[in-house]
């Protein structure tokens, strides 16, 4: 057991950064907590309590800033998981890969039992007609379902190839779309909840299985490799396309394209006519940042470029960069395009259709530029510039939606002016660039 309890504390301390998020975790969760037993929900801004109104707002969302930061302490766990199953370690630790199994599970559901908590205090005293026991446990469930759904996004989107980022991709969309429904009430158990059951089943007999469910599906996998072959043109070489190659840049289209699925999927899971229809075009943007957040691998791939060429830093950078942009420039224009036409098919106003196209622009250029400055792991100040980044997108996309033009405008603005900044620093990082201190994850 005490194995167990060891691979969970390295699931949520794994870097200084990670421990950090841990600890404001560990502070601002029980504090909240503690705040709803005292200052239910309901009652913050309602005029019935003395203290003031920011006292009130801080309490209200101490407890999701709590359960964030542990869901960001844990989010080397896929990673962790992954090299120790597939490295020779596991062997080492008695009944290692079962170990490995239940310090996984034990993460979730410690998660899962936080959230259920933080449910349970927030409707705390509140005059309603089901149970707090039905509300724990309903919680608990989804909150299990959903942690699963994401750590397998994290997993998918940290891979090399586009293809399996858009799977991720995928899953952040039914991670968003199974804690929606809880918003109307408690809703029955649904069939997104049991592919997240599910997927967490696939997950244990795999990691059981081990290496002889690799033996065993490899007939399989050669199968599914001929049809892809079929269906996917093979590369052709071109004298100048070595870098693309090296740089996993070659062939941008097929992602451009594969943007398609997960939106389609997303107006097919969200009501079109809902209020939720908000989120998912909120996420429709968002993707945009998540097509430049490719560009942050730029300078750990580099480093196989770095002793091929006679190249100087500023010559290899620039060939990277243009790599990169020439990449993110086609998923950037079909987001552009989709979002036309959804606006068209909603029959959205012009104004708002035209405004979020330049936000996904503006977001593009300002995720792309700020991946080149990541040349030595994500540290305090790159967290700080994505968390502003991000918060500036979202709340450009709310002013979009509510028709605030002027708002929005001028937060694009800002992203593009980020975007020159975070290139200029990226330009004096690559100059004096330590290729000892820049590798991969």
């Amino acid at each position: 057991m005490s194995a167990v309890l060891r691979l969970v504390w390295t699931f949520f301390t794994a870097t200084p950064l990670l421990r950090w998020f841990a600890a404001i975790g560990c502070v601002a969760l029980p504090v909240g907590i503690a705040g709803y037993v005292l200052v239910p929900s309901w009652t913050p801004g309602s005029g019935t309590r003395p203290e003031p109104l920011w006292l009130q707002a801080t309490v209200e969302v101490l407890p999701f800033i709590g359960l964030l930061s542990l869901l960001a302490a844990s989010a080397r766990l896929p990673v962790i998981v992954e090299r120790f199953a597939l490295g020779r370690s596991i062997w080492l630790l008695p009944a290692g890969r079962m170990r490995l199994l239940l310090a996984t599970l034990l993460t979730a559901l410690l998660l899962a039992l936080l959230t259920a908590t933080t449910a349970t205090a927030a409707f705390l005293r509140f005059p309603l007609e089901i149970s707090y026991s039905r509300i724990f446990w309903r919680t608990f469930v989804m909150a299990f379902v959903d942690f699963g759904l994401i750590y397998t996004a994290v997993w998918l989107c940290g891979k090399t190839s586009g293809v399996w980022r858009l799977v991720g991709v995928f899953w952040i969309l039914l991670s968003l779309t199974i804690p929606l429904r809880y918003v109307g009430g408690i809703p029955p158990f649904s069939p997104l909840e049991g592919i997240g059951l599910a997927l967490w089943a696939v997950f244990a007999l795999a990691l059981l299985a081990g290496g002889r469910l690799r033996h065993a599906l490899a007939p399989l996998r050669e199968r599914l490799a001929a049809v892809r072959n079929r269906l996917v043109p093979a590369a052709i070489y071109r004298r100048g396309s070595e870098v693309d190659l090296l740089l996993g840049t070659s062939r941008p289209w097929i992602v451009a394209f594969g943007q398609i699925v997960p939106v389609a999927a997303m107006l097919w899971l969200i009501p079109v006519r809902s209020p939720w229809m908000v989120v998912a075009f909120t996420f429709l943007i968002l993707m945009s940042a998540i097509a430049g957040a490719i560009t942050s691998k730029a300078a750990e791939r580099g480093r196989r470029l770095w002793l091929r060429q006679a190249w100087t830093r500023d010559e290899l950078r620039s060939r990277i960069e243009r790599a990169f942009w020439r990449y993110n420039a086609w998923c950037i224009g079909v987001l552009v395009l989709v979002v036309i036409a959804v606006g068209a098919w909603l029959r959205l106003p012009v104004g708002i259709v035209a405004t979020a196209a330049g936000l996904i622009v503006a977001s593009g250029v300002a995720s792309t530029c700020l991946g080149l400055t990541i040349t030595r792991g994500l540290g305090w100040l790159e967290s700080a510039f994505c968390i502003v980044t991000t918060a500036a997108l979202v709340r450009a996309t709310f002013a979009t939606l509510l028709a605030d033009f002027r708002t929005a405008i001028a937060l694009a603005v800002f992203l593009v002016a980020a975007g020159v900044c975070y290139r200029w620093l990226a330009l004096r990082r690559w100059r004096r660039l330590d290729w000892m201190l820049c590798r991969p994850a």
